[in-house]
């Protein structure tokens, strides 16, 4: 036959052998020929059965204007598909069209190849396209399905048995491109940004019956992923395994590149249930918070700071309910940190077996190396070491409550440093007290988190024998040596006690109190032995001769303001030279004066001097001071004042022996008495003759200030 026409479609050409009898048809050497390829095969019908073998070259318009002279429904592609190039088609196998030729019409075993160029899905442009397929009743087999691009391709592998279907598939295309031709099938995480690159390798089942949803039932999957984020943290490249079962999933290689560090992750378990996970990691604490979303009330986040130079690795397993990922989980971890801040405190490092259930963190066997370098800047200290280690048996953290409990703390400290910690209330109340070398400390408590104080409550023995102590009272900075003691903490107070050291080459004991919830109360008591009046000078910038003291001090203050504090106490001399101490030291000038030569008649060593005192409104006040010589004897009283040690105080010498009688004239008048009056600052105290008023000396209502003009 010569040239025709389908549709409108123009033929050049179509010729074969045909034969036909009792119903039956054969055509044979079939061939029809167009301007753009050809058709050619063979095709027999015998009893309701059709076989073909046929070969298409034509192209795509020309075979669906054959397709739908023939078909019972118009042929059409599907829209989402375009051809631009030319086809290649292999069709061969056999249909049935029932006895009679009178249906229904099925397949029974048809294999199909197919190429074509220059072809469209979705809108995906792909260079070429091939697949293989074997259709058989209501099975079909898809052997090969290639897209081709310049840039990557899509390889596909199934088996359609007519209500699931067993896939194979393998791309390497730009996830984008992926996205797009999924279509309605898949939608992107609204926290996830595609990756740059990735290669894909999925296997599955699904069960598709009539009339109901398609349920996976196997899907097994390798990914891998370059240059993507979660939650708007880069990734560098994730590489993963899985594979899903109706309500179980299971990981396995699971490891994500992050742009510091990298994670490891197995896991497996049911979706509605527990979940076994086990892993590692070594990306910084604030990027698994920010790809887990973890914002609401974050406990470490709020406490932990992270550099660039900061590394955090832990090792982990256990549990999750990803039914309730928040409240369901316990997990056991090994966890190291270095070069991190934790509540204002530097980290070397820190190392701690892990715990973490629902609400509680509890740490063991924690060893935490301090980097003391700010610290010992910022108060002005030197020579003391970097860096010190402090350990604990259990550190327990409980969200809900927002406490820490510290159990079996020892190591080396500085206290009013590193106690931030765990206590901002203890730490304000020891960082009045200056370590010049770190504090040996042990012992522990409960310590709130958060703003409330009333389940706080601690216990901490402290060893600062290696260094001095300073301690700024009454007016000086107290330098204590050998110190030790413990600190008490509750709700209300916190108590330095059971202090215990060298004071002016002398020994202390006492204890001090802060007010830490409504108040700034600061209290304390000290006894005081076998102190060098030298010493005690120079704490003052005075200069003082070696004499004993000893002494017994009650005070209360408010903030340690000093003229707030009010105290009682009691002190002794012995063995000092009276005119030797500032406060007398031109008493021997003035009775030389009045009586020539009287001065050096006087043995001004004394044996013993006693008074009781009180401290209020920034004065020392004594009224019973008596001092005890071999040939005289001192009484009385006054006051000094802190601020500037200005003395007003008044006194009644008594003496005996040959001064005694030298002054017999005066006794006949006086009663055997000199009585004296010194005033002035106490380094230059001048003293004139004056009526005695039993050491009660008139106390100005405020110190005279001085102004610059």
């Amino acid at each position: 036959m010569g040239a025709f026409s389908v549709l409108g479609e123009k033929f050049q050409r179509a010729s074969c052998d045909f034969s036909y009898e009792n119903g039956n048809f054969y055509v044979t050497d079939l061939d029809i020929r167009h301007p753009g390829g050809s058709f050619s095969g063979k095709v027999m019908g015998v009893d309701g059965e059709i076989k073909i073998d046929v070969h298409s070259t034509l192209p795509m318009k020309a075979m669906l204007g054959m397709a739908r002279s023939i078909a019972p429904e118009d042929a059409k592609l599907p829209p989402a598909l375009e051809i631009r190039g030319d086809p290649e088609l292999k069709v061969y196998g056999s249909v049935d069209m029932g006895k009679g030729w009178k249906g229904p019409f099925q397949v029974d075993r048809l294999q199909i190849e197919a190429s074509v160029t220059d072809v469209f899905y979705q809108g995906v442009e792909f260079v070429s396209a091939a697949a293989r397929a074997e259709l058989i009743g209501r099975s079909v087999n898809v052997t090969q399905l290639d897209l081709v691009r310049d840039d990557g391709r899509v390889k596909l592998e199934g088996s359609y048995l007519g209500t699931d279907l067993v896939f194979t598939l393998e791309s390497n295309l730009k996830p984008e491109l992926l996205e797009t031709l999924a279509g309605n099938w898949f939608s992107v995480p609204e926290h996830l940004q595609l990756p740059e690159k990735a290669v894909l390798w999925v296997h599955g089942r699904l069960d598709i019956p009539e009339g109901k949803p398609v349920e996976p039932t196997l899907v097994r999957a390798r990914i891998h992923a370059e240059n993507l984020a979660w939650n708007k943290v880069p990734v560098k490249m994730a590489n993963v395994e899985a594979e899903y079962r109706p309500n179980q999933l299971f990981v396995q290689n699971c490891r994500v590149e992050m742009e510091k560090g990298v994670f490891e992750l197995f896991a497996n378990g049911f979706l509605d249930g527990q979940m076994f996970v086990m892993g590692q990691s070594t990306v910084p604490l604030q990027t698994i918070d920010q790809l887990l979303s973890m914002e609401d009330d974050d406990f470490f986040m709020n406490r932990f700071v992270f550099r660039k130079d900061s590394g955090l690795e832990f090792s982990f397993q256990g549990t999750l309910g990803l039914y309730n990922l928040e409240k369901a989980y316990d997990l056991q971890a090994t966890i190291s940190a270095t070069n991190t801040r934790y509540r204002g405190v530097d980290l070397k490092s820190a190392r701690a077996d892990a715990h973490l259930v629902t609400d509680q963190l509890v740490l063991t066997n924690v060893t935490t190396v301090v980097s003391n370098g700010n610290y010992l800047s910022s108060a002005g200290l030197s020579g003391g070491p970097s860096e010190c280690t402090l350990k604990a048996k259990s550190i327990d953290f409980r969200f809900v409550q927002d406490t820490v409990e510290v159990l079996g703390l020892e190591g080396q400290a500085y206290p009013g440093y590193t106690l931030r910690m765990f206590s901002d209330s203890a730490a304000r109340v020891l960082k009045e007290f200056v370590f010049t070398r770190p504090v040996t400390l042990s012992g522990g408590g409960m310590f709130p988190m958060g703003d409330d104080m009333k389940l706080m409550k601690g216990r901490i023995r402290f060893d600062a024998s290696a260094g001095r102590v300073r301690y700024p009272l009454l007016g000086t900075t107290l330098d204590l040596g050998r110190t030790k003691g413990e600190v008490l903490i509750s709700p209300q107070w916190v108590v330095v006690d059971k202090m215990m050291g060298t004071i002016w080459d002398g020994t202390f004991t006492g204890r001090v109190l802060a007010q830490i919830d409504d108040g700034d109360a600061l209290n304390g008591s000290f006894v005081l032995q076998d102190m060098n009046l030298t010493s005690i000078g120079k704490s003052y910038d005075k200069k003082m001769e070696k004499a004993t003291v000893h002494g017994a001090i009650e005070f209360s203050s408010k903030g340690g303001n000093m003229n707030s504090i009010q105290a009682k106490g009691e002190a002794a001399l012995v063995h000092g030279d009276l005119v030797e101490i500032p406060l007398f030291g031109f008493l021997g000038e003035a009775l030389s004066n009045y009586i020539p030569g009287l001065g050096h008649l006087i043995n001004y060593k004394i044996s013993r001097a006693d008074c009781d005192f009180s401290i209020e409104k920034g004065y020392v006040r004594t009224s019973n001071f008596v001092a005890q010589g071999s040939n005289m004897s001192l009484e009385g009283g006054g006051w000094i004042r802190l601020s500037d040690l200005q003395v007003n105080s008044d006194f009644k010498l008594g003496l005996r022996g040959l001064p005694g009688f030298i002054t017999s004239p005066v006794f006949l008048l006086a009663g055997g008495l000199f009585q004296v009056r010194g005033t002035g600052p106490l380094s230059n105290v001048s003293w004139n003759f004056a009526p005695f008023s039993g050491g009660k000396a008139p106390v100005p209502p405020a110190s005279v200030s001085t102004r610059k003009r």
